[in-house]
């Protein structure tokens, strides 16, 4: 058996949930404030692997930012009938997302007014190469999707007429991002 004595921080632990969500617990690392913890780490961490360096406050902030994420929706140009917005997800510190996340996706009649719209007439498709769909709700107006490995989503709304709608996305059960308007004007 392979153990490791090492000083122990009092604080907080954190778990990820069945969603993959960070959390911190109300359980509390080495109360008694002891100057050495052993730990075993038979068939867990190789010795070799715990050297100076091998943890810092950049990669523990790193790994913590890839579980905190937003989006960012970018809105094109009307081409026609359509409108092709790109959804990035990023990290908290504004990098891009490397790993494809789960997204809820809707359109509403107003800016900052998160009800789905309910006379929206409009319709939805994928770029087959920037994402796929879980589930469409509606008329394609809103939808759960999954982004590609990139963490990017580009989503083509289409509409026959004039129309102006407001796009919504929510990433971990958070709203997260309005966006500007998609104006169709045909």
């Amino acid at each position: 058996m392979s153990s490791v004595n090492c000083s122990v921080t009092a604080g907080y632990t954190f778990v990820f949930d069945a969603d993959g969500k960070f959390l911190i617990t109300l359980e509390r690392l080495n109360l008694l404030g002891l100057p050495a913890v052993t730990v075993n780490l038979a068939g867990a961490v190789a010795a070799a692997d715990i050297v100076a360096g091998a943890v810092s406050a950049a990669k523990l902030a790193d790994a913590v930012a890839d579980q905190l994420f937003t989006a960012v929706a970018t809105v094109g140009t009307d081409a026609g009938t359509t409108i092709s917005v790109a959804i990035q997800v990023k990290d908290c510190q504004g990098n891009n997302l490397a790993q494809s996340t789960v997204l809820d996706v809707w359109l509403h009649d107003a800016a900052g007014a998160y009800t789905p719209s309910a006379t929206a007439t409009t319709s939805s498709a994928i770029d087959g190469t920037k994402g796929y769909i879980l589930i469409a709700i509606g008329n394609g107006t809103a939808g759960r999707y999954v982004t590609d490995s990139t963490g990017l989503l580009t989503i083509i709304f289409t509409q026959a007429g004039n129309l102006t709608r407001y796009l919504s996305v929510g990433v971990q059960g958070k709203v997260v991002n309005g966006s500007g308007a998609l104006i169709f004007t045909t």
